[in-house]
């Protein structure tokens, strides 16, 4: 019975002589190693028309490294030959699934959870706002006070297709809906000295997270005081919903802290750690 390789997609007589080419053929072989997700998204984008795969100083294919005499015998090359069309497209991709998982060490990895298709279509169609903030993941942004009193935010909110804001604060009377141009919105409240949460509140947002995130609207986050409250919310809707991007809270503080504070990082990371373990430990993640 003839068989297939799945990676440049030539028939051989049967799987003996398959495994021979396996074996010859270490392009290939690193191919199939990687995560379903990544294969079928980027299967999809070769199938494409196209007339070249990204602008290239030489003629030199980067993958096999055969030398052409011009450009268009380059792209033909691409083309036709499949392993190496397919590796010059991942590798032209790979910012964009660093980004998408914020885990560069580890990308292509068919041991880790890296996304499915449909999760990167998405995210390559995501446009992020243009303003310095905090993106957390996907469509989930950090602000702060200061940010919501420096910018127009009718503006930001509008350009920038932000669709729901969760803000964390004493007292709801402290939202300004008008600054905030009327967009939909939810206001946790807390005490002063409250170090509970409320899980049932949690679970409802970072459910509402989740819908946005499908229709590819973004969500503000901001608390009164800095990051002290909108930071554990995020770590929580990490923990718990998106366990394979963070099943840790110390992955967690690693996803989110150097965002906010990059220069502190290393002397913050054990504090925080350290109060969100005590802040979530009755929390079943």
């Amino acid at each position: 019975m003839s068989a297939r390789c799945a990676a440049c997609r030539k028939t051989y007589s049967n799987a003996h002589n398959l495994k021979k080419h396996h074996a010859r053929q270490p392009l290939c072989t690193e191919w199939l190693t990687l995560s379903p997700g990544i294969k079928d998204y980027v299967d999809a984008k070769f199938e494409l028309p196209k007339t070249s795969i990204g602008e290239r100083p030489n003629t030199t294919c980067t993958v096999c490294s055969t030398e052409f005499s011009n450009t268009g015998n380059l792209n033909r090359h691409l083309q036709t030959t499949t392993i190496c069309g397919k590796w010059a497209l991942f590798n032209s991709m790979a910012p964009q699934f660093e980004a998408f998982h914020h885990l560069s060490g580890n990308l292509g990895n068919s041991s880790d959870e890296m996304g499915t298709f449909e999760e990167f279509e998405t995210f390559e169609t995501f446009d992020a706002p243009a303003y310095q903030l905090c993106h957390i993941i996907w469509s989930l942004f950090l602000i702060d006070r200061e940010f919501l009193e420096t910018q127009d935010m009718a503006a930001v909110l509008k350009d920038n297709n932000v669709q729901y804001i969760i803000a964390i604060l004493p007292d709801a009377a402290l939202y300004d809906s008008s600054t905030l141009n009327g967009v939909d919105h939810v206001v946790m409240t807390y005490t002063d000295h409250d170090t509970s949460i409320d899980v049932q509140q949690f679970d409802e947002q970072c459910r509402k997270i989740d819908e946005l995130r499908k229709e590819r609207g973004n969500v503000f986050v901001f608390c009164n005081n800095g990051y002290q409250r909108s930071l554990p919310f995020l770590c929580y809707y990490l923990v718990k919903f998106h366990n394979n991007e963070a099943p840790s809270i110390e992955k967690a503080i690693d996803l989110i802290l150097p965002q906010v504070d990059k220069q502190n990082y290393a002397d913050l990371r054990g504090g925080y750690i350290d109060s969100l373990k005590l802040l979530f430990s009755s929390v079943e993640f």
